[in-house]
């Protein structure tokens, strides 16, 4: 692998031990994706960041996949995260704002959605529903997808991302 090492399901670079991370969060309701550009922050956590893209559910695939490799692509590392709750409020609003929603729980509890983590050449989908008891989303563990990426996969990923976002999950 050539000075790369797998911890934790995820390429690391041996040298300077720093994940190599893209990521984006897609929703899913009966109108709308909303693909939102995720990027690590300096406490290896994620954010929501731009771009995002709203589009129409009737979307061309070829333009579908070219949103979710941008927003990919646009992923960045260590941004740093906002200092106190109040910046984090204000970080909140605004990206409801971006996304054109009025609260998260409503957002989350209308959409189907998924997380796509990209590491060099591995490719998580990971589904999510609402959960109640949490009041956010969780994971799906049993329906997670892992694939090795190449440029000709590309629309393959695009298709497993629409056929997640089409199953609907019941809350717990």
């Amino acid at each position: 692998m050539n000075g790369l090492k797998k911890i934790f399901g995820f390429l690391t670079n041996k040298k300077d031990k720093k994940m190599i991370t893209k990521a984006c969060e897609i929703y899913k309701n009966s109108k709308q994706y909303k693909i939102i550009t995720q990027s690590k922050t300096n406490t290896g956590l994620f954010i929501s960041d731009n771009p995002i893209y709203i589009l129409p559910v009737d979307i061309d695939l070829d333009l579908f996949k070219e949103h979710i490799f941008s927003a990919l692509n646009s992923s960045r590392q260590n941004v740093k995260m906002p200092p106190t709750h109040e910046d984090i409020k204000l970080w909140q609003r605004q990206l409801l704002k971006s996304m054109r929603e009025k609260s998260f729980s409503s957002f989350y509890k209308n959409s189907t959605n998924c997380d796509i983590i990209w590491n060099l050449d591995d490719f998580i989908i990971s589904p999510g529903k609402y959960s109640q008891e949490y009041r956010g989303l969780v994971t799906v563990e049993e329906d997670v997808i892992e694939l090795k990426f190449s440029q000709t996969t590309e629309l393959e990923i695009t298709k497993k991302v629409i056929k997640i976002l089409e199953k609907e999950y019941d809350w717990w």
